[in-house]
């Protein structure tokens, strides 16, 4: 589905009309056919529906009805699909296409004609040789109903003005917003997506891959309760991917099956999120170097890799979100991050690696991953309060980071509740519970007021570095000093 711009197919198409286009190879177009096709002449990349006028040795001559030149040579490649429908007068005409490609022979050897008759005859003269046109091409028509061409009609191009969308909208291919145009998804929208891309924005061959919808503008998706906005699936897709400048604010949306990312957020592009819920992609939402990102009261589960993953430079915002069942739930690459009553539970690795950059976290939860529930490396600057880390194989691990922890509780990590293998590490009002060792130390610098063991095999187990404990209360059963 897409949206005539020009009137340079008069008479059978006039700006503004909307028409449906079926898949298409390049190779299997003949002269005749309407197509619509990539032209990446002089300037931003835009679709063109023109006339196949001949083929020889994988390359086609188009022209529009009403042009007097041909259009460059055009590569079969570059061919995105057939129009096979035409909604305009408000009606919808289905072409057809042996006779589509007899009127089209005519077309084109009346262009002449047609380009003087677009440009001298009167309005209503104008009107009614459009009107013979299409039923000269098509097999009749049906009144138009509201969203004929909407619904699961394929869609897939560059939108060049502001667009609403409603109902169920079927991708057959990517979808571009350019600076200064806004799309927005209206409460129950249901975003659908081809398996595999009829038009790619990032392929060399403008073909292949999952279906993605990219942002150099603005989108607002604003679900709620009953009436929630659907991103993607069943099939994979390509996910949002947010451009330089773009900017997205999803609330009430659902989400899953990204191949890469379910949003992609590149340098100097914002993401809102409030109230989401992303399942099951390469990593939920992935910040690329300077970008921003703001989530609050999400969920992401099940990604491959990282549920969250900010690149050096970033900048993102967890507030009372869950990341649930991924590979890593939170990983920071020198980003700045800050989190705020949120849970990293269930992951197969880890709960958080913040590696470099900053981190700031406040009545947090790492529970129940296969190993570290937070992991601090690289220089990382953190700080942790009223936090805690539980059922993990090791609680809370420093290697090479600056951390200034208080009110810590690590209960029931099978190796260690608190491992400091490097770096420097203030902790005050520590408690731990069960476990092998409590507190262990093997490097860097440590000081320590304020802690609570109980329960733990080993108590505390100084191997390397430096450990300064005040005030330590040692209950339980068999703590060890080294």
């Amino acid at each position: 589905m897409t949206t005539i711009r020009s009137d340079s197919m008069y008479p059978l198409l006039f700006a503004g009309d909307r028409v449906r286009v079926s898949r298409l190879a390049g190779s299997e177009a003949r002269p005749g056919d309407l197509v619509l096709f990539l032209d990446l002449q002089g300037g931003a990349p835009r679709l063109v529906a023109h006339r196949v006028l001949s083929r020889r040795g994988g390359v086609l001559r188009t022209k529009g009805d009403a042009n007097l030149r041909l259009d460059p040579p055009l590569p079969e490649s570059a061919v995105l699909g057939r129009v096979e429908a035409v909604a305009t007068f408000g009606r919808l005409w289905e072409l057809d296409l042996v006779r589509a490609r007899r009127a089209g022979r005519l077309a084109a050897a009346l262009a002449p004609a047609l380009y003087a008759a677009r440009r001298f005859i009167g309005t209503g003269a104008l009107f009614a040789l459009r009107r013979a046109a299409l039923s000269a091409a098509s097999r009749g028509s049906a009144p138009a109903a509201p969203g004929a061409l909407d619904g699961d009609a394929p869609f897939f191009g560059f939108l060049s003005r502001d667009e609403t969308w409603s109902g169920r909208v079927c991708l057959a291919g990517d979808v571009f917003v350019p600076p200064g145009v806004t799309l927005t998804l209206e409460a129950g929208t249901v975003l659908l997506s081809e398996p595999e891309s009829l038009w790619s924005l990032l392929s060399p061959s403008g073909r292949g891959g999952p279906c993605a919808l990219h942002l150099a503008g603005r989108l607002e998706a604003r679900g709620r309760d009953g009436a929630r906005v659907c991103l993607g699936g069943p099939a994979p897709w390509g996910g949002l991917r947010l451009r330089p400048g773009a900017e997205a604010v999803l609330a009430g949306c659902d989400a899953g099956g990204g191949t890469e990312a379910g949003v992609f957020v590149a340098g100097g592009a914002r993401l809102t999120m409030d109230g989401c819920v992303f399942d099951g992609a390469g990593a939920g939402v992935r910040l690329g170097p300077g970008a921003e990102a703001a989530l609050r009261g999400c969920v992401i589960s099940g990604a491959d890799g990282a549920g969250v993953l900010a690149e050096a430079g970033a900048r993102l915002s967890l507030r009372d979100t869950r990341l649930e069942r991924c590979a890593t739930g939170l990983e920071s690459r020198g980003a700045l991050v800050a989190l705020a009553g949120t849970c990293s539970t269930g992951h197969a690795h880890r709960g958080a690696l913040v590696t470099g950059g900053r981190l700031e976290a406040e009545s947090c939860r790492f529970d129940g991953n296969g190993g570290e529930g937070l992991l601090l490396a690289g220089g990382a600057l953190a700080v942790v309060s009223r936090s805690g880390a539980a059922d993990n194989r090791v609680g809370l691990a420093v290697n090479g980071a600056d951390l200034t922890a208080v009110g810590f509780e690590a209960r029931d990590n099978e190796d260690a509740g608190v491992d400091l293998a490097g770096g420097r590490a203030r902790l005050t009002s520590v408690a731990v519970a069960g476990g092998l060792h409590g507190l262990r130390v093997s490097g860097g610098e440590a000081e320590v007021r304020a802690l609570s063991l109980a329960e733990c095999d080993r108590g505390v187990v100084v191997a390397g570095g430096s450990l300064r404990l005040d005030g330590a209360g040692v209950p339980g059963r068999g703590p060890a000093h080294a």
